[in-house]
């Protein structure tokens, strides 16, 4: 892995470069960005490129470089890979840590464990690095003991805190990050990245759009329109807020006991309620409905999303949201069952 293998993220790896190049290093670092956008696999690259043998080598020998002609790539992970690379590619190096969420939080005793290690001496790399992976995840306690290292920082180390958004992360601790941000990508690189083989053009173009130029959401939603999921959610919502009913229960019983994908259902859901507010805006499509009604549909589904982490009935909280749909709708003829919602 190297820098040119992370695709549609020029400025954020320009700015690690720079921070190569000039060997003027951050001790703290947030990579911010969405999910899938290769935010953790440059943290790990930069770990690499700060430590890798063969780079380090190759500039002590050419000692009159300008920066912008120093070596900043990492020789790579394969057998020709110095021994720093091959250590930190197989999470071996002794000096060279992540750490990742526990039952999806980041707890307060993985972040002590991970400072106790930073307070030892180096053993053999020439900056130590720790990666804290969703640290959007950080519990108010962790994030707490964290704040203590980045207040006072230990030499020749550097953190690195790769979130999906900040929102979680207290203030105190995101003032003393250097942002790097990772963008959505374009929709030709995001093609490119994610595997849309076996969807029919119209799913193709559906995906692409509720993506958002988000790897990690375009590719769960492949798998869910090859699968028939997506659609049968997607009807199972319309006749809900068609029928009422039965048709509503049914539905938040069926969807109100997938607690694992409840989050990621929610954003479908209001991904596909926000194209057809897009489509709605243009005269030369049909709607069903008028923007205002799409709005409101798609504000009621975030809405629900915002309260997710309280709300522990998710039954209730999707009979709910069918309610307040075919209020918000007037509960006018939805889309029919086969084609369910705007593309």
């Amino acid at each position: 892995m190297s820098f040119a293998d992370i695709h549609g993220q020029d400025r954020a790896i320009g700015r690690l470069r720079g921070f190569l190049q000039t060997d003027v290093v951050p001790q703290a670092l947030l990579f911010v960005g969405p999910e899938g956008t290769g935010k953790a696999k440059a943290a790990l690259t930069f770990a690499r490129a700060l430590n890798c043998g063969r780079t380090d080598r190759q500039n002590e020998r050419m000692q009159d470089l300008t920066p912008f002609q120093r070596r900043i790539e990492p020789c790579g992970s394969g057998e020709e890979a110095c021994t720093s690379c091959r250590l930190i590619a197989a999470s071996t190096h002794p000096d060279v840590l992540a750490v990742g969420p526990d039952e999806s939080r980041l707890k307060v005793d993985q972040v002590r464990e991970a400072l106790e290690m930073i307070r030892l001496r180096r053993l053999s790399a020439r900056r130590r690095v720790v990666i804290f992976l969703d640290a959007h995840t950080l519990m108010l306690q962790a994030a707490n003991a964290l704040l203590k290292t980045l207040e006072e920082p230990p030499e020749a180390t550097s953190l690195i805190l790769v979130a999906q958004g900040t929102r979680g992360i207290p203030l105190t601790v995101l003032s003393r990050c250097w942002p790097v941000r990772f963008s959505p990508l374009r929709e030709g690189t995001l093609k490119s990245t994610v595997d849309f083989s076996g969807l029919s053009p119209e799913h193709a173009e559906r995906v692409a759009a509720y993506g958002h130029g988000i790897p990690g959401k375009a590719a769960r939603y492949v798998a869910w329109f090859k699968s028939g999921e997506a659609m049968k959610f997607l009807s199972a919502y319309w006749s809900g807020v068609r029928e009422g009913g039965g048709s509503a229960l049914s539905f938040s019983e069926k969807y109100g006991r997938d607690k694992e994908d409840f989050a990621s259902r929610l954003d479908l859901l209001a991904d596909a309620l926000n194209a057809g507010l897009v489509r709605s805006l243009s005269p030369a499509e049909k709607s069903p409905y008028p923007p205002k009604v799409w709005l409101g549909l798609v504000e009621s589904v975030l809405h629900a999303k915002r309260f997710l982490d309280v709300n522990a009935n998710r039954r209730l909280m999707l009979e709910g949201l069918i309610y307040e749909a075919r209020n918000v709708a007037g509960v006018k003829p939805a889309p029919t069952t086969s084609s369910p919602g705007p593309r």
